[in-house]
């Protein structure tokens, strides 16, 4: 019995969160062409190997994550790409260096 399947929805679509660490000009490029370009697992090490897909980026993404370093003059630049090409996701500083949050409520 295989317990690793992907959640799904309601309407049977998987519901599996992917996390994409891209640079700027990546993420530009995802939102002017609806596309993201995945490489063949085969074929990891080539550049030139690889497929794009289409999607629809409001139903995909739930949230952009800044870097926790990168300055405010970055933050202005993702959410003016994002202005631009009306994209209205929360646009968010990721909190990987703060400490862990702890579950403080003892289990019952």
């Amino acid at each position: 019995m295989n317990n690793n399947k992907p959640a799904t929805d309601d309407e049977g679509r998987d519901e599996t969160a992917i996390w994409r660490y891209m640079d700027l000009p990546k993420f530009v490029a995802m939102l002017a062409s609806n596309t993201q370009w995945f490489a063949k697992a085969a074929h990891l090490e080539e550049d030139c190997e690889g497929c794009n897909i289409n999607f629809d980026l409001n139903e995909l993404i739930s949230a952009v994550y800044i870097g926790p370093r990168a300055d405010r003059l970055f933050f202005q630049v993702v959410e003016a790409v994002m202005e631009k090409f009306e994209f209205k996701k929360p646009l968010q500083r990721s909190e990987l260096l703060q400490s862990p949050k702890r579950n403080t409520t003892a289990a019952q």
